[in-house]
């Protein structure tokens, strides 16, 4: 109950508690000049915006083609790499199975002298010496082999995208221009909700 009062009671507080927004606020230059300065930064900003929107659209494509590429050439190299394990797994069941009929044949030997050892010490040493193989019998053992995994358009594609940057640094490129003008640049937090 201690527990259900308290958390009531932080959840109160913190849903009361202010909340705040971070602010960009710009204060142009008095003069003319600065101001005259300020709309040639205006202008290189809606520029640099938008040849960024082109170049982000052209490096898409371009993602598009080298995925459809990347995708075609793992394709064609899943495709031999799956024939070779076929071959390998088909090659691996013989083998287990030759193998496992060994194990349970070396098993029944085991078992057979184990329980003669109980009833005449002498086959005691039989039993050791089966026991012996089994466990060397079981490093024998067949690997299975790995299965390939096949390639993933999307995933590719979406490699590819992550290449294409959308940040052009245009905003920072205005703000230094906006600052070289004469302007000043005030970084404030204000309070947005539940102010006192």
């Amino acid at each position: 109950m201690k527990q259900l009062i308290f958390l009531f009671l932080f959840f109160l507080l913190f849903s009361c508690s202010p909340k705040y927004e971070i602010k960009t606020i710009y204060k142009p230059p008095p003069t003319k000049k600065g101001k005259e300065c300020i709309k040639i930064c205006e202008k290189n900003f809606v520029e640099c915006r938008n040849q960024c929107k082109k170049s982000h659209e052209k490096c898409l494509n371009e993602a598009l083609k080298r995925a459809e590429d990347i995708y075609k050439k793992q394709l064609e190299d899943f495709k031999k790499e799956y024939e070779i394990f076929l071959k390998e797994y088909d090659r691996y069941l013989k083998e287990f199975s030759l193998w496992q009929e060994t194990y349970i044949r070396l098993k029944e030997e085991y078992e057979f002298y184990k329980r003669r050892c109980f009833v005449d010490k002498k086959w005691c040493d039989e039993m050791e010496y089966y026991k012996d193989l089994i466990r060397r019998w079981e490093y024998k053992k067949p690997e299975r082999p790995v299965k390939p995994q096949k390639p993933s358009y999307q995933d590719i594609l979406k490699q590819q995208q992550l290449l294409c940057d959308k940040d052009c640094q245009c905003k920072e490129i205005y703000d230094i221009c906006f600052q070289n003008c004469g302007g000043r640049i005030e970084i404030k937090k204000i309070c947005i909700e539940n102010c006192k």
